[in-house]
């Protein structure tokens, strides 16, 4: 088939770099809501992902609570929980998976984690980060990704 734009084809390496530039984005801006909210969850069920939401599920069951406030030796403060620090975790975790994809660092397999993520976003039911559709879409691209390489301006250019 005929391309309407041939001497544009040389071009298709930037195209990749911005689609990996946009999901790692993407997944940066899923970490800061990450962050966002582990500072404002008081409750197991409010706003968290469906991997942190079955981890804190787990914790309640066997007797964590997910912020308490301890009046005695802390002067009233609210200290942090085994919920609070996952949620730190998984934050991290999705920061730096959009940093290695934004740098073009190993991005085949940050696509593969970011694949894992979004595909567990997309089909959970209950709370998400993005709406369903944006991760179906993440879960699209990272797919593409994973099995176009990272494109040009990246640190893992094929052997």
């Amino acid at each position: 088939m005929l391309a309407v734009f041939p001497d544009l084809l040389f071009l298709s390496p930037l195209g990749v770099t911005l689609v990996r530039i946009v999901v790692g984005a993407a997944f940066v801006y899923v970490a800061w809501t990450y962050m966002r909210r582990s500072k404002q969850a008081r409750y197991v069920n409010r706003g968290l992902g469906p991997f942190t939401h079955t981890v804190a599920a787990l914790l309640v069951f066997l007797g964590a609570e997910p912020a308490h406030v301890d009046s005695v030796g802390t002067g009233g403060r609210v200290r942090r929980s085994l919920l609070s620090y996952i949620m730190m975790g998984t934050a991290l975790t999705l920061a730096l998976l959009g940093a290695f994809l934004i740098i073009g660092l190993f991005t085949q397999a940050a696509a593969l984690i970011g694949l894992v993520f979004a595909t567990s976003w997309s089909s959970h039911r209950g709370s998400w980060p993005v709406a369903r559709s944006t991760s179906t879409i993440l879960a699209i691209l990272c797919c593409a990704l994973l099995l176009m390489g990272s494109g040009a301006f990246a640190f893992d250019l094929p052997l």
